[in-house]
């Protein structure tokens, strides 16, 4: 019985050993852009270990063009943060100063308080400024470019794009049983997307004869099994194409889990905690942004999803009432990032004719360990 219902099974320990044996490991985009995010430290880390599991590693070619195309939005919302921060400072210790008037308070103390202020400020301007070098001298883009020299797949060809466009897209779409159905909530550029990778993971399986291990940060239903705010399993209907169309094991890591796999069942070597922490925090939790819009222009609908979209943001749903579109946003687990998200919405809006009725953070999501 499990062998003919195995996609509803968890993997055994063995099965886990045996995918790390003999699977090619792939990276999905959020996985890599999420090396901008990170503190120094842990894209070290990172790195170090992608370069010592080099001949077990690889990306489809969509995953390689991606990290070129949204690594500069990337970029740009981590210059705003910092710049953000600094904003807030600067308030905060005008704030101060201008209410601290108590004579109990030594000059002293309040100089060394304004030193600490300025030490922050300034540190935060550096990590501004890093960001703002990055976009024409980009090391981390480097270090990718390096790690996966050699071990990218090849564009899907004209022949091939048309077959996951017209038949695949639209079918799996009608018949949301099927793996990985096109999403309705994407703009027509990319509601392909997911499928397309999908088939270079198969294809990639075909040629090979390997098992592959997927490490995404992705947590969209049509690649998970959720329940309210958790995260399970892979997809069953995934599970069982894949097997059905291959003869070999797909499995899906968050980016957490796959460290942890990499210090258990191979030789990387033991992971500072803190490296740990942080790209838990990253994979494991998401804001999820609602918002109400009320838009009487397709176009400018359009433009709005396509920026959201290039800013390296997932559009999770997205529901159609009358003229009220109703929107659901993935943003990262970042401070601040929901306002600067906010406040680049309300820019757009003067511009066009979308009117924002309504925006907030609603719901966070986690994977089950």
């Amino acid at each position: 019985m499990r062998e003919t219902f195995r996609e509803y099974y968890p993997l055994s320990r063995e099965e886990h050993k045996l995918i790390w044996n003999k699977a090619i490991i792939v990276f999905d985009t959020n996985v890599l852009l999420n090396f901008y995010r990170y503190s120094p430290n842990t894209f070290q880390t990172f790195s170090k270990i992608l370069n010592m599991l080099s001949n077990k590693i690889w990306i489809p070619f969509q995953v390689a063009e991606e990290v070129h195309a949204y690594r500069l939005s990337v970029i740009d919302n981590q210059i705003k943060i910092y710049y953000e921060y600094r904003k807030k400072l600067d308030k905060l210790q005008k704030d101060f100063e201008n209410e601290i008037k108590s004579p109990f308070i030594s000059k002293l103390l309040l100089s060394e308080t304004k030193d600490g202020f300025n030490k922050i400020k300034e540190e935060l301007l550096v990590k501004e400024q890093f960001f703002k070098n990055l976009i024409q001298n980009d090391n981390i883009l480097d270090t990718i470019s390096n790690i996966f020299d050699k071990k990218i797949g090849r564009p899907l060809s004209k022949q091939e794009f048309q077959t996951i466009l017209i038949k695949e897209g639209e079918k799996r779409f009608d018949n949301k049983s099927l793996a990985l159905f096109m999403n309705d909530n994407s703009t027509s550029s990319d509601r392909y997307n997911d499928l397309m990778l999908w088939f270079q993971l198969i294809n990639k399986a075909q040629s090979d004869k390997c098992p592959i291990l997927f490490i995404t940060d992705d947590i969209k239903n049509n690649w998970w099994i959720q329940n309210e705010s958790k995260t399970f399993s892979p997809d069953y209907n995934l599970l069982r194409e894949f097997y059905n169309m291959t003869g070999e094991l797909f499995y899906m890591y968050r980016a957490f889990n796959f460290l942890e796999y990499a210090k258990t069942l191979t030789k990387v070597g033991d992971i500072d905690e803190t490296v740990m922490n942080e790209v838990k925090q990253f994979s494991s939790n998401e804001q999820m942004i609602y918002i109400e819009i009320k838009n009487d222009k397709n176009k400018d609908l359009n433009q709005l999803l396509e920026m959201i979209t290039n800013d390296g943001y997932e559009i999770f749903q997205q529901n159609s009432k009358n003229d009220i579109v109703i929107l659901q946003i993935i943003l990262p687990n970042m401070n601040d990032i929901f306002e600067i998200f906010s406040s680049k919405l309300k820019t757009f809006s003067s511009l066009t004719n979308i009117e924002i009725l309504h925006v907030s953070s609603v719901v966070s999501r986690s994977i089950e360990e």
